[in-house]
């Protein structure tokens, strides 16, 4: 029986705590807090899937994908935030749902998605 409950990791909890003015800056760049954390999971779970199933070219992708995650994490560090650590810690509940089997279900639009990436280059 699916869970009716939604229960925040750690690193979710801790975007939440974040200090008003900078969950404002977080969500004028992002669009909220939740669409941060979701678009750091895409960009990890899509640069994962490219080395799992290594289709031709994806060498070039994958450099695409390094590139955005590289822009997050000047944009978190820009905020005052440990941008490597922060995309480190999401990168980690990505995997740990990996491993254990567990489909996370995101509510980013990929609308959302695709304009939180363009509005950092």
């Amino acid at each position: 029986m699916d869970s009716l409950f939604f229960v925040m990791t750690e690193v979710q909890s801790r975007l939440e705590a974040l200090d008003t003015a900078l969950k404002e800056r977080i969500v004028k760049q992002f669009g909220s807090v939740t669409y941060l954390y979701e678009t750091v999971y895409l960009v990890v779970q899509n640069a994962h899937a490219l080395q799992q199933q290594a289709p031709q070219g994806f060498e070039k992708k994958l450099e695409v994908i390094e590139y955005y995650k590289s822009l997050i994490e000047k944009k978190l560090d820009e905020f005052g935030l440990e941008g490597k650590e922060w995309v480190a810690d999401i990168a980690s509940d990505y995997f740990e749902d990996y491993v254990h089997y567990r489909e996370t279900k995101l509510s980013i639009p990929d609308e959302v998605f695709y304009g939180n990436l363009k509005g950092l280059v």
